[in-house]
């Protein structure tokens, strides 16, 4: 074996005599592990560091930013920070691109969708046009921003170096003039023209409840009795106590619509979506469906219920009733917006219908009088409009065939204007030719009609004196009465 001891054999003895002993030098195993940890460390934050520079310039992984792809930052459930518009996993619209929490590239306005600001338009990944904050002597000039990173002041949509929106004239920090109405990119308020004149003006609050687009808490906007055309008078957020607090039409989000405590027309009465604690609807919605029908409805868009109007909340139409479904409406028609029918007057509350009972074992004629019909007996004059609904229900075990005619008829009219017509309820169907000269004598409305075995058909009788525009003294206070007469024709085999 060969001895790699670096001593001699006298060595060695003498040490063995004089029990001198010495250890040799070993490896620190213990240092080498600490030293390799702090490469390993040190290598890891170099890494980091070429990550994170890399994401700060690559666009095309915003997954990687601080605060990821789509944040919303008031949880409103809209896009605040690096959003993806079209779903292909890339921030299109209010790009961080320093993970600062505030937009850098391709800035929209409010909550659209639209980018204006800090256009990339060479796909570099940096803005080279219509960029914030453009500053002169000082003062931001155009697309100023506030503290997270949107455009607020002299708003410049097109790039052309003219501020079109909130425009901040005396540099105060606060707009002045072209203000919009919530996130809308138009002008409504303190509309300024070449002249200088200001069109729908904001007017600061003084106690005085009376004038239109009042700003009550001194941020140049608009809070109570706004109106978004000055052509009309105001219609939002009305103060109708004189208090400077919203009392009805509440447009909580600011989209131009009424979203609580709404009126009709003109109106200063809490009537649909009224709240008990000024903020939730939960009275008389609108909509609302009750036992199938549709009340409440707004067919124009603009927030305020139009057609089938609950007005008392009692779960039925009780103005601009729509009875052929066509979502127009046909009855109790408020002509001056007051709140009460106009014209096309009728009953309809459930059960004040006139019901006739066919039984083929026992009736033959069924006689139907209208007994608060209002063509009964009464002068009429151009422009009167009258209704009744009735049911005919065939209680038999047989099917069978009716007739509806006038029976009885007195009519003293001299001209064609007094008019009349049929709706089948059950199909929404008018089932006369039109609109029918009223009779003079007893004739038939309706003929041959199959009613099934304990089935029922719901019909409603309109007349109307019609205005032509022409003179009709001739038959100004003329009368018209009459029967309606169901006749059980047959019974089919």
């Amino acid at each position: 074996m060969n001895d790699k001891s670096p001593y001699t054999d006298e060595q060695k003895k003498i040490i063995e005599e004089e029990g001198l002993y010495f250890e040799e030098p070993k490896d620190d195993k213990r240092r080498k592990v600490i030293i390799l940890l702090i490469i390993l460390v040190a290598l890891l934050g170099v890494l980091t560091v070429y990550v994170t520079l890399s994401n700060l310039n690559n666009n095309d992984n915003p997954d990687f930013d601080l605060y990821g792809l789509n944040y919303d930052r008031d949880g409103d459930g809209i896009c605040d920070l690096n959003c993806d518009t079209n779903n292909d996993g890339k921030a299109d619209t209010n790009i961080d691109t320093n993970n600062d929490g505030k937009p850098d590239l391709n800035i929209t306005f409010g909550k659209g969708n639209t980018p204006y600001f800090n256009l990339d338009r060479d796909g570099d990944g940096k803005p080279d046009f219509n960029l914030v904050d453009q500053m002169e002597d000082g003062v931001c000039k155009l697309n100023c921003t506030d503290k997270d990173g949107k455009v607020k002041l002299n708003v410049d949509f097109n790039g052309d170096g003219k501020a079109d929106l909130n425009i901040d004239k005396d540099k105060d920090g606060k707009a002045d003039t072209n203000l919009p109405y919530g996130d809308g990119i138009t002008p409504i308020f303190n509309v300024e023209d070449e002249n200088g004149n200001k069109k729908n003006p904001v007017n600061e609050w003084d106690g005085d409840s009376s004038k239109s687009n009042i700003d009550t808490d001194g941020d140049g906007l608009p809070d109570i009795n706004i109106t978004l055309d000055e052509n009309k008078d105001p219609y939002l957020n009305l103060d109708t106590d004189g208090d400077g607090k919203s009392d009805v039409n509440k447009d909580f989000d600011k989209d131009g619509k009424p979203d609580a405590d709404i009126t009709l027309p003109g109106g200063k009465d809490p009537i649909f979506n009224v709240t008990e604690d000024g903020k939730e609807p939960v009275r008389n919605l609108t909509p609302k469906t009750v036992d199938g029908n549709d009340l409440n409805i707004d067919t124009d868009g603009d927030g305020f219920p139009d057609t089938n109007l609950d007005v008392e909340d009692k779960n039925y139409c009780q103005l601009n009733c729509d009875i052929s479904g066509d979502l127009k409406a046909d009855v109790n028609l408020d002509l001056d917006g007051d709140g009460f029918p106009d014209t096309n007057i009728i009953d309809t509350k459930p059960g004040s219908e006139d019901i006739t009972e066919i039984d083929t074992n026992k009736h033959y004629f069924n006689i139907l009088t209208f007994k608060d019909l209002v063509t009964d007996n009464k002068t009429l004059s151009p422009g009167f409009t009258a209704s009744k609904e009735f049911v005919i229900v065939n209680s038999s075990l047989n099917d069978i065939v009716y007739t509806i005619s006038f029976k009885d008829v007195k009519n003293n009219f001299e001209g064609n204007d007094l008019k009349y017509w049929l709706i089948d309820m059950s199909n929404n169907k008018v089932v006369t030719n039109g609109r029918v000269v009223a009779p003079k004598k007893d004739s038939k409305i309706v003929e041959n009609i199959t009613l099934k075995s304990k089935e029922q058909h719901r019909y409603q009788l309109y007349f109307i004196f019609e205005e032509t525009n022409k003179n009709q003294d001739i038959d100004q206070g003329k009368t018209f009465s009459g029967k309606v007469q169901i006749e059980n024709a047959s019974i089919v085999n």
